[in-house]
């Protein structure tokens, strides 16, 4: 009762002192929920539901109405939410020509024009276009006139949670995007809805669980720093048994009934196999006792489940493949109970890693490679003029996205942007600079994009960076890969003018009487590092990915981090190959 009064209390105070108060703006960002609109306030130290609703001009019960369970009192870091319909600030939204509406940012320190346009989900030139001068650069305290847009993105990039809240799904968001948004990791929010897989459907309803502040992720960082991986059973063995799961497709006598997909797959298996056997050979040598069995596993989880049934299996202390999903998570999830850490050495997406710390990823996805490429311009070229080409493809974007964050977190400043018009780099050339080194970004295959990119360029000082798939694109001229010096992210190269190299191809050539590929060398670096960690380490080698020696690796690298607390690692190495004089060189 005594606390019913007092709210009343306050109920009738607030209007009269917020009467008197100042006029100051809101700056704290704004959701939309439901379709109603709140403010997103961070409580300070010292403040209280009775101050709050002082500063936005509100009814404390409104607070109360909008926030359960407040009414036992707020504390420092808590997430308060104020309907702006019952608020009476002058908010930080305004309304210039009664069209368009704004709401206002205070630069803080160290921020960029890239990092408020991720903030607010906007272009980095519509920012510019509404402030003037800011393309020179920005100084800490200088307000900022932010485009408003309803809808969802203009939420914070991260939401401190305090307490359980409901996420309703918004189109095109994942369980990594949301764990960003909230700063939860993806294996809390899968706790904290039992049930639930990783396929979200737009209007489903999710927990956001509070976490400790030692579990809550980085975002410009990966998410989670290594932890102890448990090991079940012995860690050091006399013996191990290693399992090689492909699709040889050795049920079919005549390999022409094969689809063209089924036979590349087959290729690929048989590719992988051969390293593998390379690899065995030189571990036996250096003195891994260890027995590798070979399975014929295809694209189908039925026959997998099937497989996981043979006793020959429950043993296994390494497990390499299989090459697809489904089959790969029934093994995945299998291994958590067996014991045995499984290797995806093929592109796969992250989804197998979650709640899979028996799992790693061998060969990283592209997001990953690109975050490592961001990483390498910015120290690469700490005072180049970096421009990064946006195409507005939902896949290219992602691969931006990644960039950005790690070479903003290196080199302390965003890259211009350029904004590809459909589809198109004309015009790309105005934000070149004289008598600096240009470099160019282009995480994007679009063939339009490309032709016009080399032909709006020109001069001695561009380097341009593309993807993976331009290194056999035939519509760039050798001359053009020349000139800008062309670059790309390379998971496997085999360097043919090394001699560690040349001796291990044509020891490839001779056993196997064919020329390597680059699943060649996957299969023989996988075996040859795993069976490394083994013998150094036994079982227990996933704790001491880092420690595992690398020297006698032809054509890849591993450097592993954790995904999730409890989710799998995954592979960030990349090499970055360069053209010079004509010739693809490895840059350091």
């Amino acid at each position: 009762m005594k606390k019913l009064l007092f709210y009343l209390l306050l109920a009738t105070l607030v209007p009269l002192l917020s009467a008197c108060s100042s006029s100051a703006q809101i700056t704290a960002p704004i959701e939309k929920i439901n379709g109603k609109e709140f403010y997103i306030h961070k409580v300070e130290k010292g403040q209280t539901l009775f101050s709050l609703a002082k500063m936005y001009k509100c009814d404390v019960n409104d607070v109360l109405s909008a926030n359960p369970g407040s009414d036992a009192g707020i504390k420092e870091g808590q997430v308060i939410k104020i309907p702006m319909d019952k608020s009476g600030v002058k908010s930080a939204i305004k309304t210039d020509t009664g069209e368009t509406r704004f709401r206002i940012h205070e630069v803080q320190r160290k921020e960029t024009l890239y990092s408020i346009a991720k903030q607010y989900d906007l272009d980095v030139n519509e920012i510019v276009a509404n402030n003037p001068g800011t393309e020179n650069g920005l100084n800490k305290g200088q307000q900022l006139k932010i485009p408003y847009k309803q809808k969802k993105s203009d939420a914070p990039v991260v939401i401190a949670v305090s307490q359980n809240v409901k996420h309703i799904i918004q189109p095109g968001e994942t369980l990594f995007s949301i764990s960003k948004l909230y700063n939860v990791p993806v294996d809390a929010i899968l706790r904290a809805n039992a049930g639930m897989n990783e396929s979200l459907k737009a209007g489903q309803e999710i927990f956001i669980p509070t976490v400790s502040e030692s579990e809550k992720i980085v975002v410009e960082d990966h998410p989670i720093p290594d932890q102890k991986v448990a090991i079940y059973g012995p860690l050091m063995k006399d013996s191990y048994r290693i399992a090689l799961m492909l699709p040889f497709f050795s049920q079919y006598a005549d390999t022409s009934v094969l689809s063209e997909r089924e036979i590349r797959q087959r290729e690929v298996a048989i590719d992988i196999y051969r390293g593998a056997m390379m690899a065995k050979d030189s571990l036996e040598q250096s003195g891994l006792n260890a027995s590798l069995y070979i399975y014929d596993v295809q694209d189908d989880k039925s026959g997998m489940l099937s497989l996981l049934g043979n006793p020959d299996l429950n043993n296994s202390d390494l497990i390499i493949g299989p090459l697809f999903r489904e089959p790969f998570s029934a093994v995945a999830s299998w291994g958590r109970k067996s014991g045995a850490h499984i290797v995806c050495p093929v592109p796969i997406s992250n989804r197998v890693l979650l709640s899979a710390n028996n799992v790693s990823k061998a060969y990283p996805g592209e997001a990953t490679q690109w975050e490592s490429f961001g990483n390498f311009v910015a120290k690469h070229y700490p005072s180049a003029n970096v421009i990064t080409v946006n195409t507005s493809d939902l896949d290219d974007i992602k691969l931006l996205n990644a960039f950005n964050l790690a070479f903003i977190k290196m080199r302390g400043d965003s890259a211009k942007e350029f904004k590809a018009i459909n589809g198109s780099a004309t015009g790309i050339s105005k934000l070149l600079v004289e008598g600096k080194t240009n470099v160019l970004i282009v995480p994007s295959n679009d063939r339009l994009l490309i032709t016009t990119l080399f032909k709006n360029i020109s001069g001695d000082n561009i380097i341009v960076y593309g993807t993976e798939d331009w290194e056999n694109l035939s519509l760039i001229e050798t001359e053009a890969r020349n000139e800008f010096h062309l670059h790309y992210p390379k998971v496997i190269f085999l360097d043919y003018s090394d001699s560690e190299d040349q001796g291990w191809i044509e020891a490839y050539r001779r056993k196997f009487k064919a020329e390597p590929t680059d699943f060649s060398v996957l299969g023989y670096d996988i075996m040859q590092y795993y069976g490394t960690g083994l013998r150094k380490f036994g079982r227990d080698f996933p704790n001491h990915f880092s420690e595992i020696d690398q020297k006698q690796l032809v054509g890849s690298s591993f450097d592993y981090f954790k995904t999730g607390n409890e989710s799998g690692f995954e592979n960030r190495h990349i090499f970055v190959l360069g053209t010079d004089n004509f010739e693809l060189i490895p840059e350091k």
